[in-house]
């Protein structure tokens, strides 16, 4: 297996619960709202809000190639 199949097997695993990364997205803004003031080291918090923002749109795309593409590998072998 490549490193591409490895984190599309790894993101269709952790996506089995719609919207966790969402969910880590607002709870880390919001601890970057709330810590902000305190230490710029807190701004870390804004990254991983982001990160986790971006991991929701993405997860659920790459699963869905790789469904499709166990689809189209299953369909061909049924009818070779």
């Amino acid at each position: 297996m490549s490193l591409k199949e490895d984190i599309v097997e790894i993101l269709c695993v952790i996506y089995k619960v719609p919207g966790e990364f969402f969910i880590a997205s607002i709870i880390s803004y919001y601890f970057w709202e709330s810590t902000k003031i305190l230490a710029p080291i807190f701004s870390v918090f804004l990254f991983f809000s982001i990160f986790f923002f971006i991991l929701e749109i993405i997860s659920p795309i790459l699963a869905g190639m790789r469904i499709y593409e166990e689809a189209i590998d299953w369909i061909k072998d049924k009818f070779r």
